[in-house]
């Protein structure tokens, strides 16, 4: 009877323990299935996380891609602005240059005109002199022929005057011819 009495206690002991265990095992099993359940929502949004993060990734190199792009093509375009500056500063110093040269010929030119221009004046001044000197010269000439044209026209009428007085002389000559052979003519008559 003792021995049922432990046979029973132990036995009780045995279910208590199974259903104990039971329990435990149902606890650890839902707590299993519910890890589990975690583990694979927590996998689905890892996944969901590694996809933005691939995506994220994708653009970044695309990104980085079409920097690299734009990177080079700023570079070229630095290079040819950098090209076409230098190009620029040296056709402006040529331009200088020639400027300078330029320059050069025009201050050239103007002394050359200026120069030119007082010697023409000089040689205006020298001309207008001369011209001067030439119209007196002239008009002494001028006055010197009229002088001359009038002692010419003096003598000339002194010439006719003295012509005349000859001609009158001759007919006073004639006439006395005549008359001294008229008379030669009468005397021998009377004789």
């Amino acid at each position: 009877e003792r021995y049922q009495e432990q046979k029973t206690v132990l036995q009780d002991a045995l279910n208590a323990e199974q259903a104990q265990h039971k329990n435990t095992r149902e606890d650890l099993q839902k707590r299993l299935e519910q890890i589990s359940a975690e583990a694979n929502a927590r996998t689905e949004e890892l996944k969901s996380e590694r996809d933005k993060v691939n995506t994220l990734l994708a653009r970044l190199e695309s990104q980085e891609n079409a920097l690299a792009s734009e990177r080079q093509q700023h570079l070229a375009t630095r290079e040819t602005l950098q090209q076409r500056l230098e190009q620029a500063i040296a056709d402006t110093q040529a331009r200088a240059g020639e400027i300078a040269l330029e320059r050069d010929r025009v201050s050239s030119l103007t002394a050359r005109l200026e120069s030119q221009e007082k010697a023409s004046s000089e040689q205006l001044v020298r001309m207008g002199s001369e011209i001067a000197s030439l119209t007196d010269r002239c008009t002494q000439l001028e006055n010197q022929r009229d002088d001359a044209r009038l002692e010419t026209m003096g003598e000339k009428e002194t010439v006719a005057a003295l012509r005349g007085e000859a001609e009158a002389l001759k007919r006073q000559n004639q006439s006395l011819m005549a008359a001294l052979s008229g008379n030669k003519q009468t005397g021998g008559q009377n004789a």
